[in-house]
């Protein structure tokens, strides 16, 4: 067994925070949700980490939460995620309703999403492509930010944060507008050295660490124009920008490998409200590029080009529906690609929701994405949800989920030259899921308790391997099932102005490769897929201070 123990004791010390306000009056807001997912999400675990005004990544927000394992290559250097015991590319990360993940690679690396451009982290578990789209095999995570509201109202913050190893990180954030205008600005900038010192017993000597710096720095400009009140418009740009030098093993002391990543997202929104419901039209544009430097440099360019609808009426005080549409028009570019390397997706959805009662309801979903002159998995989704019994203090609720879920093979599976299949067939999952949540509140404390089990079956898994010319080659090959209990407790309570609170976290994951490269890796467990997880948290706040300590243990993988 190997146990990681990370313990972080954090003091808010440099945190700067600037606020002006003229008179406010407060209107009745046209709420902007960017297509939140929860009210249709019957029966799935859904979490909303909101987030503070730190410059933290992606990776470090999700780093406390169950069933989610990240492999980090080093300090900030590349994290990738296994959610419910899946690979890296069975997680959707989605922005303005749209899936963000590398149309080369399928996936993110959560180490380059910065979180002080967004104001909270939606996290689905389970499969959810009836709600979201390709990828969602083993979850998704919703990058949001606050309702718009349209006010007279001004505000600013300023974030500074310094620490060992030329640690270094900026951040700004202004928000203002009035009865027609709303704006906002996030900018930050980071940097690490991470020329820290260690011991290596592979060369028995005390080195320091070379060729592992990071530079991050992005901005998020947001304006929203209330035409009447009904109508409104919103534009918003999304850019980071990203350089690594890819930390090397300690025996490699002339390493210089280096990746320099720029990600541009543009979106325009249109938003209706009529008798036919609430509707968002919205186009948007995301363009990426990659350079992989070493002895020479290697560039990969993406783009896509989107429009997507979405409406969501409701019929009666029991009935809800959302339906709508998408287009995706992707290009790559690359020395690996054919020079005409175009490629258009499009899906149609459509959800309902019963409420039977006020305390139970019912959810349905249904997706049909069509890709490459083909149909991807057909993905339907029941669930339901509701309350066992409830008191003044406290309640117990039951939740079930059954759905089907899909991964579409990315650019590098199907045109790599030389070696794309073009006959790929689509990732295909069936899931289950169960769970039970508990709370109670006291005059003193709150109490909050989860346990919750899942059981996935996934066929056509992706895998390179060599084919008889011994280049590697993309295949439809494994077969995994997976097996999964998540229960977690949460206790908080006030003495004085003190807040107290302890979480416990603890995860047990099998997932079983079936039908693997060779006999040899078939029933055993998938690469880097703990068996045990468990996150421990003990913290405090008082004013603007927390004091926070983080325990976390995995197991073998």
């Amino acid at each position: 067994m190997v146990l990681r123990l990370g313990m972080l004791c954090t003091i808010v010390l440099c945190a700067t925070r600037v606020f002006a306000q003229s008179d406010t009056t407060v209107l009745a807001p046209i709420e902007i949700y960017g297509i939140r997912i929860t009210p249709y999400a019957g029966g799935a675990k859904v979490n909303t980490l909101v987030l503070d005004n730190t410059v933290q990544t992606l990776a470090n927000s999700l780093s406390n939460e169950p069933s989610l394992y990240f492999k980090n290559y080093g300090n900030e250097q590349l994290s990738t995620i296994s959610f419910r015991g899946t690979t890296a590319s069975q997680t959707a990360v989605l922005w303005n309703g749209i899936n963000i993940n590398s149309p080369t690679l399928g996936q993110t690396d959560f180490s380059t999403v910065p979180m002080f451009l967004f104001d909270e982290v939606l996290i689905q578990y389970g499969a959810g492509s009836a709600l979201v789209g390709t990828d969602a095999i083993g979850g998704s995570v919703s990058l949001n930010n606050k309702t718009i509201l349209f006010s007279k109202n001004f505000s600013a913050m300023l974030y500074q944060q310094v620490g060992s190893f030329g640690r270094l990180a900026t951040g700004l954030k202004f928000n203002g507008g009035n009865n027609k205008w709303h704006f906002s600005t996030n900018v930050f900038g980071f940097r690490i050295k991470n020329n820290f010192p260690y011991n290596s017993p592979a060369v028995g000597f005390t080195k320091r660490q070379h060729n592992a710096a990071v530079e991050n720095e992005g901005i998020r400009q947001q304006i929203a124009y209330k035409i009447n009140d009904v109508q409104q418009v919103s534009v918003e740009a999304l850019y980071t920008h990203n350089f690594r030098q890819n930390q090397p093993t300690v025996t490699n002391t002339g390493a210089n490998e280096t990746i320099d990543n720029k990600a541009l997202r543009l979106a325009l929104h249109y938003d209706l409200y009529s008798v036919l419901g609430a509707m968002r039209v919205t186009v948007a544009h995301l363009g990426d590029e990659q350079e992989y430097t070493d002895d020479n440099s290697s560039l990969i360019s993406t783009k896509q080009w989107v429009a997507l609808l979405n409406v969501d009426k409701q019929l009666s005080d029991k009935l809800s529906v959302r339906w709508g549409g998408s287009t995706t028009r992707h290009e790559a570019q690359g020395d690996n690609y054919p020079s005409d390397l175009r490629e258009s997706r499009y899906d149609a959805f459509t959800s309902l929701r019963y409420d039977l009662t006020t305390r139970w309801l019912l959810t349905a979903n249904l997706r049909q994405t069509f890709f490459a002159k083909r149909y991807a998995p057909f993905a339907p989704s029941i669930g339901t949800q509701g309350l066992l019994y409830q008191t003044s203090n406290s309640h117990l609720s039951l939740r079930g989920q059954a759905t089907r879920a899909f991964r579409i093979p990315t650019l590098n599976d199907r045109y790599w030259l030389p070696v794309g299949n073009q006959n790929l067939q689509a990732e295909d999952a069936w899931q289950i899921e169960t769970g039970i949540n508990w709370k109670k509140k006291t005059a003193y404390i709150k109490i909050d308790g989860e346990l919750g089990y899942y059981k996935t079956h996934t066929t056509n898994m992706i895998v390179w391997l060599p084919n008889e010319n011994s280049n590697w080659a993309p295949i439809n090959l494994q077969r995994v099932n997976i097996n999964g209990i998540e229960t977690n407790i949460e206790v908080s309570g006030d003495v004085g102005d003190v807040t107290l609170a302890a979480k416990l976290a603890y995860s047990f994951t099998k997932s079983i490769n079936k039908k693997g490269i060779d006999t040899t890796t078939e029933g055993k467990q998938l690469p880097y897929v703990p068996l045990h997880a468990a996150r421990f948290m003990l913290s405090a706040a008082f004013s603007d201070w927390v004091f926070a300590l983080h325990n976390n243990y995995t197991s073998m993988r």
